[in-house]
């Protein structure tokens, strides 16, 4: 692990309740495995690498124990986190792993951080860069004629995982057109990887 990804608000925020939730004396045995997805998942990977930026951790898994669940409010309050910067929004209520892979393909995370209560596994670079394209392909599908892409920082992930995997757009496209419904999203991730601008152009329907 990058020892840079300690100077981020989220992993001293993350440690902070490891070791208080390891003061617990009738906590469950063994580790909590936190597979990260996301941002948090791109600092683990050293693809953001300013630490100083806040980003929640998004994970694939159940929910945590009820315990738990008070000691992160309680510290992202202290931190001034959000509500939910520990979640598993990604996953609907009462699905799965495995539920989700059937829509996203299988997701292959690796160790990181070993914690008191906690292990942390990290999403692949291929994967993120795979969920990084369907997202902006869902967005592009749901923008209305005029609108601009609100989450703008998935432009820049996909730019910056591009560059760490040596990928080009004829790479891409064959890495995960299986997932991209709309072809034209691979036209504006090369115009904003040439520019930096999110150029659209978007037929009236």
């Amino acid at each position: 692990m990058n020892n840079s990804i300690n100077d981020a608000i989220t992993m001293r925020a993350l440690i902070e309740v490891d070791n208080l939730y390891a003061q617990e004396k009738d906590r469950p045995d063994g580790k909590i495995k936190l597979n990260v997805i996301g941002g948090f998942a791109l600092m683990l990977n050293n693809i953001r690498k300013d630490m100083t930026e806040y980003t929640d951790i998004d994970y694939i898994g159940g929910e945590l124990p009820e315990k738990l669940q008070k000691i992160i409010k309680d510290v992202g309050i202290k931190h001034g986190l959000d509500a939910g910067w520990i979640n598993n929004d990604a996953l609907l209520e009462g699905s799965s792993r495995e539920d989700l892979e059937i829509t996203t393909g299988k997701l292959n995370f690796a160790p990181k951080a070993k914690l008191n209560c906690f292990e942390v596994h990290s999403l692949c670079n291929q994967d993120l860069l795979r969920l990084k394209m369907m997202a902006i392909d869902t967005t592009y599908m749901t923008l209305e004629t005029g609108e601009n892409f609100a989450r703008m920082k998935d432009f820049s992930d996909v730019k910056l995982l591009m560059e760490e995997m040596n990928v080009d757009i004829s790479a891409l496209k064959m890495m995960t057109s299986d997932y991209v419904l709309e072809p034209v999203v691979y036209d504006i991730v090369e115009t904003y990887n040439k520019t930096g601008e999110v150029v659209i152009e978007k037929a009236m329907n």
